[in-house]
This record gives structure tokens, C-alpha cells and sequence, in this order.
């Protein structure tokens, strides 16, 4: 697992020639998407590396990154109403970031903030059984959000992370489709707590899914 060190040592984006400095907990915080991905502590051995100039480079649109930058640290996608919609989900679409609605936009993120941010005032306990009601809800989107959630709760859990935080991640990744992901929180519980049934009852099903053995 990565150290806080290499969670919280900026990187610097380069994209199309604009530059952006960013904490990977920023990025790592959405991580079924393209960057959240790549720079998730989980996956630091197979980040790629950056350019001589210590820079990671994206051949995309750099003024609409600022949009998606934006989206990372405030879970606001806000949009200037002079940028071509076809541009920016072009971009949307390249780092992984969908929202369903595509008409709505603008609004629906902000609607969204507002309902989470209600979740996050919640006791923990609270929280956690709204978290597992998002996390078994059939939308991709709200799977997305309880997997955002269950990330800042073990975040904020700096020294042993809550195993059943962990567990439930895993399972919202895996109906995501991300089995690497998944099984990198799955490996993660074993090293903790090896007789954690329902992580060992995952893990053969992550494996399943992996060999192709796996039918919807």
C-alpha cells in the first residue's frame, strides 16, 4: 500500500500545454474514473511515469480540463456557458468522468453536492447505512457516489481503516466492473483480517470473473 507521503506529493498534469498541479487523494477520490484510477494509492506500482520534466502529459483539451479539475476537488461540474457542450462530453468521456442526464448537466451535479453534503453530516453510523443503500441502488451513478463516500470515511480513518468500509468498496467496485480495483481492497482486508467471510466469499468471485468463469 502507498505511504500518506506518496498519497499527499503533488503531480503536476500537463494537458494539451496547460499545466495543473494536484494531490493524488484529490484524484483518488473517484476512483472508477480515468485519473482517480491511475493515481490511486492502490495502483502506484503500475502508475506510469512522468515525463522528464516530471510531468504527466494529456494530448486533450486543456482550458476544459480546468472544468474537470474542478470537478475533482469541489464534486461540482460547473460549466461556462460559452464552452461547446459536444467539447466538453468529448472530454467527459475520455477521462471517465458520466453523468447520466446529459441534458441537466449543469444543474444535476450541483443537486447532487447538496443531497451528499446532507449524507455527510449524518453520525457515522448514519451515514454508512445510506452509503450501502447507494451502493445497492441499480444506477452506476449512485453506486459512483457510495464508492466516493466509503472513500472519505476511510481516509479520514488514518491509522486502520474500518474493514467493512473496505469491504463494501470492493463490493461497489466489482459491480462497477472494476475487478482490479476491487481486488486490491479485497487483498488489503486479508492482510488485516484473513477470516473475513464475505471478502474471502468476493475474492473467488473476483477470480471467477477473472477467468471468465463468471455469467450475469
Amino acid at each position: 500500500m502507498a505511504s500518506e507521503a506518496d498519497l499527499d506529493e503533488r503531480i503536476v498534469l500537463n494537458v494539451g500545454g496547460h499545466r495543473y498541479e494536484v494531490l493524488p487523494s484529490t484524484l483518488a477520490k473517484y476512483p472508477t474514473t480515468l485519473l482517480g484510477s491511475l493515481f490511486h494509492p492502490n495502483n502506484i506500482d503500475s502508475r506510469p511515469k512522468p515525463d522528464r520534466k516530471g510531468e504527466y502529459f494529456f494530448d486533450r483539451n486543456g482550458r476544459v480540463f480546468e472544468v474537470i479539475l474542478n470537478f475533482y476537488r469541489t464534486g461540482k461540474l460547473v460549466v461556462p456557458a460559452e464552452m461547446p457542450s459536444e467539447i466538453v462530453r468529448e472530454e467527459l468521456d475520455f477521462f471517465k468522468l458520466d453523468w447520466e442526464g446529459d441534458e441537466t448537466a449543469e444543474a444535476e451535479p450541483e443537486e447532487q453536492e447538496s443531497e451528499d453534503d446532507v449524507i455527510r453530516r449524518q453520525a457515522p453510523a448514519v451515514r454508512f447505512e445510506i452509503i450501502l443503500t447507494l451502493i445497492h441502488n441499480p444506477t452506476r451513478k449512485d453506486i459512483k457516489r457510495g464508492i466516493v463516500h466509503l472513500s472519505e470515511l476511510i481516509s479520514s480513518d488514518t491509522e486502520t481503516p474500518n474493514i467493512d468500509y473496505l469491504y463494501y468498496r470492493a463490493y461497489a467496485l466489482h459491480r462497477l466492473g472494476e475487478v482490479t480495483l476491487a481486488q486490491a481492497d479485497i487483498d488489503d482486508i486479508k492482510t488485516r483480517s484473513p477470516d473475513y467471510k464475505a471478502a474471502l466469499d468476493l475474492h473467488t468471485l473476483l477470480e471467477d470473473k477473472k477467468t471468465g468463469q463468471f455469467h450475469m
